[in-house]
C-alpha cells in the first residue's frame, strides 16, 4: 500500500473515533465543545441581603410607587385626626381692615363657655370683609386731598369684598355678624336676622332695632380695644337657623344654640372687678 493511501486511512479512522465519542457525549446530553469550553459556575449567595438585592432590581419603581402612597395616606390620616375645627363663626364687615385677625379671635374666645365640638381646642373663625360704600369712599378721597397726598382706591377689590359679604351674610357659616350700619340696612329686611326678643329675651337698651346692637356701645367691645378701629355706628346680630341650616339636623342645630349662647355672652358681658372704663 502506498504511503499516501495509509495517511488517507489514519485520517478515517480519528474521525470516526471521535465521531464516536460525539455522539456519546450527546447521548448524555453533554456537547464536546461545551464539555471543554464551559466555565465553572460559582455557587449561589445564599442570606436576606442576596435576596432583598434581587428584589430591588426586579421590583424597585413598584416599591417606590408603594412607599409614596402610604406616605401621602399617613399623612392626610395624620392631617384628619389632629385638624382643629372652628367651634364658632363670626363675620366682620366695614370700612375697616385688620392685617391680623388673631387678637379678634382671642377676644371672642373669652366669652365662649366651653369648647363646644370637643377637639381639644377653642377657636373662633373670623370672616374678614373690607368694603366701603360711596359716601366712605368720598370721604377717604377728602382726607388725601386735606394731607395733600394722591388718593387711589381699588374699585375692583371692593366690589369683590362686597360680593363675599352678600354670599357669606346668606349662605356662609358666619352665625354672629358684625358689620356696618349701611351693610346692615342692605340685608336687614331679608328676614335672615333672629329679633333680639327671640334671641336675648328682651330688648337690651342699646338696640338699633328689632334685630341689631350698636356693637361699640356694649362692655365687650369697650374692654377689647381691638374694636376701637369700627365705625361707632357698626352693629351686631345674629342670624336665625336657616332651612339649610335645618336641613343638616341635630349638629347644626346644637352649633346655632353655641353660637346663640356665645352672642347672649357678648351683650351681657360685664367688666372684671377692679377694670375702669
Amino acid at each position: 500500500m502506498s504511503e499516501e493511501n495509509k495517511n488517507i486511512n489514519n485520517e478515517s479512522s480519528e474521525v470516526e473515533v471521535e465521531s464516536a465519542a460525539a455522539r456519546r457525549l450527546r447521548m448524555m446530553g453533554i456537547s464536546a465543545e461545551s464539555e471543554e469550553n464551559k466555565e465553572e459556575i460559582p455557587p449561589q449567595k445564599k442570606g436576606i441581603l442576596p435576596f432583598l438585592e434581587n428584589f430591588w432590581y426586579h421590583y424597585k419603581f413598584a416599591t417606590i410607587m408603594i412607599i409614596a402612597a402610604v406616605i401621602i395616606v399617613g399623612v392626610g390620616v395624620y392631617q384628619y385626626v389632629t385638624k382643629i375645627t372652628p367651634d364658632i363663626y363670626v363675620m366682620c364687615s366695614g370700612p375697616f381692615y385688620y392685617d391680623n385677625t388673631e387678637p379678634l379671635m382671642k377676644a371672642f374666645t373669652t366669652v365662649m363657655d366651653e369648647d363646644y365640638n370637643g377637639d381639644g381646642e377653642m377657636m373662633v373663625n373670623i370672616i374678614h370683609t373690607v368694603r366701603y360704600n360711596e359716601e366712605q369712599i368720598a370721604e377717604l378721597e377728602k382726607l388725601a386731598e386735606a394731607s395733600n397726598q394722591e388718593f387711589e382706591f381699588d374699585h375692583a377689590f371692593n366690589a369683590q369684598e362686597y360680593e363675599r359679604f352678600n354670599s357669606e351674610i346668606m349662605v356662609g357659616e358666619s352665625i354672629i355678624c358684625i358689620m356696618d350700619a349701611s351693610l346692615y340696612a342692605e340685608v336687614s329686611d331679608s328676614g335672615i336676622f333672629m329679633s333680639l326678643e327671640d334671641a336675648l329675651g328682651y330688648m337690651p337698651d342699646e338696640a338699633a332695632d328689632d334685630c341689631a346692637i350698636y356693637f361699640k356701645d356694649l362692655k365687650f367691645a369697650k374692654y377689647n380695644r381691638i374694636f376701637q378701629k369700627m365705625p361707632d355706628d357698626t352693629v351686631i346680630a345674629i342670624r336665625s337657623r336657616t332651612a339649610m341650616q335645618k336641613m343638616k339636623g341635630k349638629k347644626a342645630e346644637k352649633s346655632h344654640r353655641n353660637h346663640l349662647e356665645v352672642f347672649r355672652n357678648i351683650v351681657e358681658f360685664e367688666y372684671p372687678e377692679g377694670y375702669e372704663e
